[in-house]
């Protein structure tokens, strides 16, 4: 169980944001269950990326693109976003943007896959996934 004061002791010396609370309580659920790899999905998180690289240092990124009208249709049936298929791509172009940016200023920070790249040959991308985070891949584990 978290403990609040516990939190406050990790945090006391840190850059006060609510990105740095949602981060360490994220990574007290990791260490209670020993992972050793922590991810967001969220693709707003790229709008935080500098203040993340700030908390965690040794931070990478997986960029994950998808084909934008997938993408987009994806987005417009989803409750956190918008319902409307023009503001959510204006968010996904400025979503990816921002991942180009980061891409370019920090680009051994940052992998870039397709989406459907890895659906159709899923354990080429798993292995350039693994190698960039430093994961032994094992097929045979997959099964």
């Amino acid at each position: 169980m978290l403990d609040p004061a516990q939190l406050f002791e990790k945090l006391k010396n840190k850059p006060r944001s609510v990105r740095s609370i949602i981060w360490e309580i994220l990574f007290e659920g990791c260490r209670a269950h020993n992972a050793s790899v922590v991810m967001d999905k969220s693709m707003d998180s790229v709008h935080h990326a500098d203040e993340l690289i700030e908390l965690i240092p040794d931070i990478s990124f997986l960029n994950v693109v998808r084909d934008p009208r997938a993408q987009i249709a994806s987005m417009n049936r989803a409750i956190i976003h918008e319902y409307d298929s023009i503001l959510n791509t204006l968010i996904w172009v400025m979503a990816h943007a921002v991942s180009l940016d980061i891409s370019k200023r920090y680009p051994d920070r940052v992998l870039t896959i397709r989406l459907e790249d890895f659906i159709s040959d899923q354990e080429s991308v798993l292995t350039k996934v693994c190698d960039f985070f430093g994961i032994i891949f094992c097929l045979i584990c997959l099964m």
